[in-house]
Order: C-alpha cells, then sequence, then structure tokens
C-alpha cells in the first residue's frame, strides 16, 4: 500500500485496506492559473471566479427550463425568507438580469415577496422576549430587506404571516392572537406546528402572487432542503405528493407554477458562494419553534428535524448521498387526478381513494340533507308555513327585519337553511392525509384561516353541482359513436 495504513489481524493477513487520501489538482481545473477554493462535487477544484461562473450558467439554466416563452418579458415571483440560500438567488437573479449583464443576459422581472412570522417569535420558549422586542426585530429585518432589494433595484412586498385571517388594518391584533392560539394548542407536537407553518407560509406567497398578477414564484430551497423534504414529506403519507414538491416544477398548483432553481446546490456550495461574496445574512429562522426543540433532544423533537439530521449523517459519509435521492426522485411523477379535488389546507391532490371517500360523504350527506329538508319545510299546514324559516310571514320568520324576532329565530334555528355558513363543521375528508393528521382531533376547537373552509366549501359545492347534472352529460365514447 506504500506508506498507507491497513488494518491487520495478528496472524498478519490484511482484513481491511485504508482508503488512500485523494489527492487534488493544485490549480483550478478550468483556467489552470488561480488557486481553487473549493472541491466542486467529486474531484474539480475551482477558483472563485470560475466557481461563480460555474453557479450563475446552471442558475440560469434552471431559469430558462422554468419559462413557458423565453420570448415574452415575464414577472417572477420571488420567495424571499432573508436567508442565505434566498440570498444567494437574489443576488444571482441579478447576474441574469442586472444592469452589469453584458454577455447572455435574460430578459425577465421579478418581485419579491417576504413573509413577515415575527409574530411567532414569542413561541420560542425565550421568557426574555417581549411583544416590542419581537416588533423592533421585525421591523429591523424589514428595512434590511427593504435595503437589499433596493440596491438590486427589485420591489418589494412584505406580508405578515397574520395575514392568513385576512388583511383588515382595524383587525389585526385578533388576527395575531388567533394565529398564535393555533400554534399554542397544538401544544408539544412540533412536526404539526412546523407543516401547519410551512402551509401557511406557502398559501399566503401563493395568494400575493396571484393578487400582483404574477403566474411563477421562484423558491431558494437548496438541494439538502428538497432531500430532507422528500424524506419528511414520505415518512408523513405525502409520498402522493413528492415529485411535485421536489423536482424544478411544481405544478400541484392550477393558477400558479413553483421553480426550484437552487435545486442543482448543496448548502455548502451555497454558503461558500454567500460568504465570498459578503452577502447580508439576516438570520431570520424558518422555524421559530427551533429553541425549543434545544430543549429536548434536537436531531428527535420532530419529524423534520429527525429527517434532517438523518440526511446530513449520510451526507458526510457520502458526497453523492442528496443528488442519488434528487435524480430518483425526477423519475417519479405524481399520479394525474381531478384537478378540482386537491387539499383544502395544503393545495395538494387528493389521491383516488380519498376522493372516493370524499365523494361518499358528500353523497351521504346530500340524502341526509334531503330528508330533513322534506321533514322540516313541508308546507302542508298554515302553522308550519308561519313558523318556517322560508315563511312568506315576515313578523314570524327569521328571514324578518325585525331585529329581536330575527335574532330569536336565528338562536334557535341554527341549523335551517338560513343559517350562518360560517358555524358549518370542516369537511375532513377535503383534507390529504398528512393534514387530516394535523386536524383530525382540533378540527371543532381551532380558529382555521378562512380560506380553509372556504376551499372545502367549494369543493363539496362543485362536486353537489356536477352529481345533480351527471345525467345530462356525454361520456367521450359517446363523442366518438357519433363520429363514426
Amino acid at each position: 500500500m506504500s506508506g498507507v495504513p491497513s488494518c491487520s489481524t495478528d496472524d498478519g493477513n490484511t482484513v481491511l485496506n485504508a482508503t488512500p487520501k485523494r489527492v487534488y489538482a493544485k490549480n483550478c481545473i478550468r483556467c489552470k492559473e488561480s488557486k481553487p477554493i473549493i472541491v466542486f462535487r467529486t474531484t474539480d477544484t475551482l477558483c472563485w471566479p470560475c466557481y461563480r461562473e460555474v453557479i450563475t450558467k446552471k442558475f440560469k439554466n434552471n431559469i430558462s427550463k422554468s419559462r413557458s416563452d423565453k420570448r415574452e418579458l415575464e414577472t417572477f415571483a420571488v420567495s424571499l425568507s432573508g436567508g442565505p440560500s434566498s440570498m444567494v438567488m437574489l443576488d444571482l437573479i441579478d447576474q441574469c438580469i442586472g444592469e452589469n449583464v453584458k454577455r447572455a443576459k435574460m430578459f425577465f422581472k421579478v418581485h419579491a415577496i417576504h413573509i413577515d412570522q415575527s409574530v411567532l417569535r414569542g413561541l420560542n420558549g425565550n421568557s426574555n422576549s417581549n411583544d416590542s422586542e419581537d416588533n423592533n426585530t421585525g421591523l429591523a429585518i424589514q428595512k434590511q430587506l427593504e435595503e437589499i432589494c433596493s440596491s438590486y433595484k427589485v420591489p418589494l412586498t412584505i406580508v405578515p404571516l397574520e395575514n392568513i385571517y385576512g388583511d383588515a388594518n382595524e383587525t389585526r391584533e385578533q388576527r395575531r392572537q388567533q394565529l398564535v392560539e393555533v400554534f399554542e394548542q397544538m401544544e408539544s407536537n412540533n412536526t404539526s406546528k412546523e407543516d401547519l407553518l410551512e402551509h401557511f407560509r406557502a398559501q399566503l406567497v401563493y395568494e400575493t402572487a396571484h393578487k400582483l398578477g404574477l403566474g411563477r414564484i421562484l423558491n431558494g430551497s437548496s438541494s439538502n432542503r428538497l432531500a430532507i423534504r422528500l424524506l419528511s414529506s414520505t415518512s408523513k403519507g405525502r409520498g402522493n405528493s413528492v415529485p411535485n414538491e421536489t423536482n424544478l416544477l411544481d405544478y400541484h398548483r392550477t393558477s400558479t407554477t413553483v421553480c426550484h432553481p437552487m435545486r442543482d446546490f448543496l448548502l455548502k456550495e451555497i454558503a461558500i458562494y454567500h460568504r465570498y461574496l459578503g452577502l447580508q445574512d439576516l438570520t431570520v429562522p424558518s422555524n421559530p419553534f427551533h429553541s425549543i426543540n434545544l430543549n429536548q433532544s434536537s436531531h428527535k423533537a420532530s419529524i423534520n428535524t429527525l429527517c434532517e439530521n438523518f440526511i446530513n449523517t449520510l451526507q458526510d459519509i457520502s458526497s453523492q448521498t442528496i443528488h442519488t435521492l434528487l435524480r430518483s426522485v425526477d423519475k417519479l411523477h405524481s399520479p394525474v387526478a381531478d384537478e378540482s379535488m386537491f387539499c383544502s389546507v395544503c393545495s395538494c391532490s387528493l389521491t383516488k381513494s380519498e376522493i372516493e371517500t370524499l365523494k361518499k360523504s358528500v353523497g351521504e350527506r346530500i340524502n341526509n340533507s334531503n330528508s330533513n329538508n322534506n321533514t322540516k319545510c313541508s308546507t302542508t299546514t298554515t302553522n308550519n308555513q308561519a313558523t318556517s324559516c322560508c315563511s312568506t310571514d315576515s313578523s314570524k320568520s327569521c328571514c324578518s327585519n325585525d331585529n329581536n324576532n330575527n335574532n330569536n329565530n336565528n338562536n334557535n334555528n341554527n341549523n335551517n337553511c338560513c343559517s350562518d355558513n360560517s358555524s358549518t363543521p370542516l369537511n375532513l375528508h377535503t383534507l390529504c392525509y398528512s393534514c387530516r393528521n394535523i386536524l383530525d382531533k382540533k378540527s371543532t376547537t381551532l380558529t382555521l384561516p378562512p380560506y380553509i373552509k372556504e376551499n372545502s366549501k367549494t369543493m363539496v359545492h362543485s362536486y353537489q353541482l356536477r352529481n345533480e347534472i351527471k345525467d345530462f352529460l356525454l361520456n367521450d365514447d359517446d363523442d366518438e359513436d357519433d363520429d363514426n
């Protein structure tokens, strides 16, 4: 072995030969002149200018793949968290469309969106924190983000996390309290907290992009983050949507496409790029419950942190672990399901079995509703007409203009046709398996954001309408017979 130690037994037989230390080139393999700063992937030693050129080229290639029409001047929404990955993505975007770009300049525009989750900093288990400190920290981060975006000449929209309950200024404190109560009622289930926070952030980004008229979102998730999501989502029963969540393009929302242009870069490679350029790191925690996790066994606090520790350990053993996982998931495709049947919380497509269960539950509800209406809304006698919810006698109807009579009737007729739809419980069959596990036992006690019940109500109503007109629809087979 020429100087390389080996493991031997007492009788001198060699059991295991040590792996010789790999020798790398002393100069950059591209320019052959400069001193290398990184061993890129396996054996490629690169200097800083060449390394930056390689990263920029890969990023431009991913952006090109995400564009539907390269001749149009598109505008992308950039999900900006403030961490190293999103800051590097912002600089790479400037390398594509900035004023100083002279070669291979791309033509598109961007609009940054930042979700301010400072309202949750009081939940991190730090007894010394208070609302004023949290507000000051949030304002300082917002100011820094505005300065950074203005230096890149990128417009920025900051959306508070409590806007998941609406955006009326007069109800902001109430919305903040509702949001905090939702996470407090999750008790010590950190996995549910982290998943619900991720869904709320994604929903706000989608809603903001839709309001701005932007159909594509750039997300700064690194290959490490996507590999961890692959494993954790599979562990939580979200394997059906894993290909969409981890591929370069995510089509699981019909109106908006999410692109992961940082998908080819390891977190180590992003950190080197970030350090050499001296980019700002706003240290915005993507998981505000992280300090709670530190009080426990940090790698066992939730499924997400457990998977993160597992992936990082494997990556340390074999540097190709993450790329192998992502190349494998590239070969998978989420089954094409009914576009109108999606989870009311995370918007992923429901599986065929979940759709069948939903249809069965809606069918049973329709039958029960019809039988109840036939009993309650019978108009065979005058007395029933006078006391009916839909009575034409305005003095005794729950729809009367008389406030006192109206309030009394509403209190006594909560289940009739004029009752408030907002009190209708969430139909858990409109949720995917993972989201049902989050909300199953707490759906009646949690004050959920309006979009969840609205999505659930729309889905059920859509199926009811299609069920009513299904006898009048033509099948594809009938059309083919007519053509023949």
